[in-house]
Order: C-alpha cells, then structure tokens, then sequence
C-alpha cells in the first residue's frame, strides 16, 4: 500500500473542529495564502488530514504572556466607535420601520 490508511476530513468537519466558520478554512486555503491550513483537492472538494490540522492548530497557539494587556480605561479605537456608530443608526431605521409598520 501507497500510503498508510487515514480519514480526509471534509471542510464542515474542520470548521466545527476548530469552531470557526467555513469562510475562514475557505480563505486560509486559497494561493498564495500566507498562513495556509494544509488541505488535498481531490476534484472540486477539499479534503484534510486530521494530523496536520493539529499541527497547523498547535503552530498558532498563544502563550498567556504574548496576549496584550488592557488597561482600565481603555478607549475605543476611532474605526470601533464609527462602526458601533453604524451599527446602532441601522438599529434604529430597522426599529422606526418596524414601529411604521406595525402603527
């Protein structure tokens, strides 16, 4: 035998795997990625060695220490405020369109 026996992984079994959606094992499976999940395409389907998605998972841990401290007080980023700003003007038409309709 070619090779030793094992069981290819479907991109839905990765994705739960490592609780992310499926655009994320998508995206890190594209040329020229620069961070690939190490994957096989057998025709159009993406198949994945278990062994090598926990390598690839244990290459990306983070040391409790690497993680960045936040300090209290901590403001938001101007980019984080414009979007929760967006965020909650669209709340608003959607909340103004529903009481439209509903009075």
């Amino acid at each position: 035998m070619l090779f030793p026996p094992t069981r290819y992984l479907t991109i839905d079994e990765v994705a739960k795997l490592m609780s992310v959606p499926k655009s994320f094992i998508y995206r890190r499976t594209c040329r020229g990625h620069s961070d690939p999940i190490p994957s096989y395409r057998f025709g159009g389907h993406l198949r994945f060695r278990l062994d090598e998605i926990e390598d690839w998972i244990a290459t990306h841990r983070v040391a409790h220490d690497e993680l960045p401290r936040l300090e209290a007080g901590v403001r938001r980023t101007a980019a984080a405020s414009k979007v929760v700003r967006r965020s909650n003007r669209r709340l608003q038409r959607q909340t103004n369109s529903v009481k439209s309709r509903s009075g």
